[in-house]
């Protein structure tokens, strides 16, 4: 975990960020820097602070994840990367975490097993959430993000409904934004880094949990 100074001072680098792919309108994270920004010009916001609990200063890092993913968007997906050119899922968290100064493990089923447990209710900007991406309960379908491909069809109206999807194995990772939106490397049809939505049907279904570095 990083310390109260060193959180600070990395908090204080959110200015020469640069995000060149999605402005923060689009991103839903612009009145979150706002709001980090009116406190950073304050004199609470000080060097020599140890608090090692305060919610804003995680905030603070937080956003810094959030504004680094960013960063990737639309660079490819490549199964195996840390970029920085492309990435894999867990490659794009690894990679933006240490990026922000943070060290993870550096596969999505590590990364699901350390960390803070979060409630889904409790997301925060920069949490990282985990999903079963696979099309079955098989444990040798190892398949991920296919979203593309989901049927058409309710359960109830496919002449050959499959057995209910239970998740229970972390496959996919993404990095939480706000709103309901998270960036991910995604496998499937987009084969690149995005911005998808937790409320879609593929994804509301195989999510497993969320936890939290910061």
């Amino acid at each position: 975990m990083k310390t109260g100074y060193s959180r600070i001072m990395a908090g204080l680098i959110i200015a020469g960020i640069s995000v060149t792919n999605v402005s923060y309108a689009e991103s839903g994270m612009d009145s979150v820097f706002r709001r980090l920004g009116t406190f950073m010009s304050t004199p609470q916001f000080s060097l020599a602070s140890t608090d090692t609990d305060n919610p804003v200063l995680d905030l603070a890092v937080s956003s810094i994840i959030v504004r680094y993913a960013l960063e990737e968007l639309e660079k490819p997906y490549v199964y195996g990367s840390t970029g920085p050119d492309s990435y894999d899922c867990s490659g794009l968290t690894y990679s933006v975490f240490a990026k922000a100064g943070i060290s993870i493990p550096r596969v999505s089923a590590d990364q699901g097993s350390s960390g803070k447990a979060v409630e889904k209710e409790m997301l925060m900007p920069g949490d990282l959430i985990f999903f079963d991406t696979r099309n079955s309960n098989d444990e040798t379908d190892i398949s991920v993000d296919t979203s593309d491909i989901i049927s058409l069809f309710a359960p109830e109206q496919s002449p050959s409904a499959p057995a209910v999807f239970v998740p229970q194995k972390v496959t996919h990772v993404g990095i939480y934004v706000a709103e309901g939106k998270f960036i991910h490397a995604s496998s499937g049809s987009e084969m690149k880094v995005v911005i998808a939505d937790l409320g879609n049907k593929y994804y509301s279904q195989r999510y497993l949990f969320a936890k939290r570095y910061v």
